[in-house]
């Protein structure tokens, strides 16, 4: 598994925490994982003790005895979330040398009455570091009925990307379990039901687990989204092949 990779998989622990022992993973040439100080003030800490039989180095000569170049003395690598910042994992994709031409963002955040938050803090981020990103009129977008997907486009900016936004909205789930398929049983109906928006949803971010029934929900519900908006992705797609090509 590649080290960029797994810089995805960490969790932010909120400030104040105490901090925790110091995890190792044991083996020849193993890295050491441990807490590091964030902007504000918390601790980040990896959750990738459970593949720790991953981490393991067949040799001292093998590359992942030597996780970190930037400081060759220090055998200790710390990870943070690619989305620590901005809670969606854009910036490894914005750099410049990524050239990406379609950014298809699946944010399942429990941000429900500000569903563009996520997309606002990365223009800014874009913006402080002066890479490309698409404008658009967060606030009207906000006014209108949520829907599946939002295609954040800028044509005064051509160099930045194509963003298509995937909020956590059950839309036309409630109603279709396929595109094109109504839902007719009681199961059905009952299966369209999944609460992503209310105070008792099972999705809030203070529920650190899920059921089975709620996990399959939320996968169901997400591919449902990605499907019914395949036109939208592939019109993207088009128009950013036809603007590469000019």
């Amino acid at each position: 598994m590649h080290r960029e990779v797994l810089s995805l998989l960490d969790m932010a622990w909120p400030p104040g925490r105490e901090e925790r022992d110091r995890h190792e993973v044991n083996g020849p040439g193993a890295t050491d994982f441990r807490p590091v100080p964030s902007q504000d003030g918390g601790l980040c800490h990896t959750v990738l003790f459970s593949l720790s039989s991953l981490l393991f180095c067949v040799s001292d000569s093998h590359p992942d005895a030597f996780p970190n170049h930037l400081t060759p003395s220090d055998r200790t690598l710390r990870l943070i979330d690619s989305g620590h910042l901005t809670k969606i994992s854009c910036p490894p994709v914005l750099r410049p040398e990524r050239l990406a031409d379609v950014i298809i963002v699946l944010s399942n955040g429990w941000e429900h009455d500000t569903p563009f938050l996520v997309l606002q803090q990365t223009a800014q981020f874009c913006d402080d570091h002066k890479i490309p990103f698409p404008s658009a009129d967060y606030v009207a977008l906000e006014k209108e009925p949520r829907r599946e997907v939002y295609v954040i486009e800028d044509p005064q900016k051509p160099k930045a990307p194509i963003v298509l936004h995937f909020p956590l909205v059950n839309a036309s789930f409630k109603e279709y379990k396929a595109p094109g398929e109504k839902r007719q049983t009681e199961a059905e109906l009952a299966a369209g039901q999944v609460d992503v928006s209310s105070s008792e949803s099972p999705y809030l971010t203070k529920n650190m687990s899920y059921s089975e029934s709620d996990f399959d929900a939320l996968i169901d519900l997400t591919c449902f989204n990605v499907l019914q908006s395949k036109d939208v992705i592939l019109s993207a797609i088009s128009r950013a092949m036809k603007r590469r090509h000019k």
